[in-house]
């Protein structure tokens, strides 16, 4: 898996865990919220089969998807089928069938398993994600969205540009620099900070 399917999946995944997080989605019946996470999810894995999108698209789409729900007041049903979407999109989108094989299936639970896990920690624990730390969330993930949708441009220019310079090796494609991870990195430590001084 590549450095911008890496981090396209990451994205995906904190952002439908933040989304299920949301403070309106406990409000619902449990069995309501896990059946819109879960035909969400359906939905997400179908449209990710047909369009077969790439990553940047993918990063972006989930970005876009993550911004409303932080700016506009959604029904609860609303926010988990959201959380439930963004799995989808990502996980059956980076690891299709196709490809992958019968190896997709745990994959593919496991990134159902992210927003369901979210639902049932927000019903059970009133402490479990602040909704401070939420948006605070939210709003790393829409700030992330962008750079990750860049990842593939960089890491190609790079590639480009290793070539140019005579600089590529024989054996395989040189790696992208450690500096595509770092704006990454710094909202991170944003975030680890933030939520450290709260405390």
């Amino acid at each position: 898996m590549t450095l911008p399917a890496l981090a396209t999946l990451l994205l995906c995944l904190f952002t439908a865990l933040l989304i299920a997080a949301r403070p309106a989605v406990p409000m619902m019946s449990r069995t309501r919220a896990v059946a819109a996470v879960v035909a969400a999810f359906v939905v997400g894995a179908a449209l990710a089969m047909l369009l077969r999108p790439a990553t940047a698209f993918l990063a972006m789409s989930v970005g876009i998807l993550c911004a409303v729900s932080l700016l506009r007041a959604l029904s609860p049903a609303l926010c988990a089928a959201l959380a439930g979407l963004c799995a989808g999109l990502g996980v059956v989108g980076l690891f299709p069938a196709a490809e992958y094989g019968a190896i997709v299936v745990p994959v593919w639970l496991a990134g159902l398993a992210a927003p369901l896990a979210a639902l049932r920690l927000k019903s059970s624990r009133a402490e479990f994600a602040p909704p401070m730390l939420v948006d605070q969330g939210q709003c790393a993930m829409v700030i992330a969205a962008p750079v990750i949708a860049a990842l593939p441009g960089a890491e190609e220019g790079w590639r480009s540009a290793l070539a140019l310079a005579g600089a590529q090796s024989a054996a395989g494609d040189a790696a992208p620099g450690a500096w595509l991870l770092l704006p990454l990195l710094a909202l991170a430590a944003g975030m680890f900070h933030q939520v450290w001084s709260q405390k």
